[in-house]
């Protein structure tokens, strides 16, 4: 009984740790190394870059 728990511990925390990764996408608008510039306004707040 206690391997059957260990082994389902186990299999939960492997499922977990996959879901954790990020998905990589190809995006043809921008290109590798580009820097990207941005100001993003909401309200009385402001940030840019």
């Amino acid at each position: 009984m206690n391997r059957i728990l260990s082994t389902a511990l186990i299999a939960l925390c492997v499922i977990q740790v996959s879901a954790q990764e990020l998905a990589v996408r190809k995006e043809p608008a921008f290109q590798e190394g580009e820097v990207l510039e941005y100001k993003l306004k909401y309200g009385f707040i402001t940030a840019a870059e």
